[in-house]
């Protein structure tokens, strides 16, 4: 039997355990993807949209201004109307530079 212990948010420790041979992992690691996707963020960069560049980690986007903001989630682009200081959860790839019109963006990771 193998055991992970994790701590959450606030701080508390719990053990999980798991049948699964070590060696392997293969349900372990999905578990610590999923724990990590969850997690809150430990980060926040700033992004200059541009229509080449990937984004790695990103698990939210956060706006200083109002507008538009064109993102690349699994390959294809979406446009989104942002208010100042909105939010948007969201596993962008890349900011676009073209369609963007929203300014001081920051990618929470």
């Amino acid at each position: 039997m193998a055991e992970i212990l994790v701590r959450d948010a606030n701080g508390i420790t719990q053990a999980i355990q798991t049948n699964e041979d070590p060696a392997t992992g293969t349900q372990l690691a999905a578990l610590i993807a999923a724990l990590l996707d969850i997690a809150p963020v430990s980060e926040h960069v700033a992004v200059t949209p541009n229509d080449d560049a990937d984004l790695t980690g990103v698990r939210g986007l956060k706006f200083g201004s109002a507008g538009t903001v064109a993102v690349r989630l699994n390959g294809v682009a979406q446009t989104y109307t942002v208010n100042e200081g909105d939010y948007l959860p969201l596993k962008a790839e890349r900011v676009l530079a073209t369609g963007t019109s929203v300014t001081d963006i920051k990618a929470w990771k």
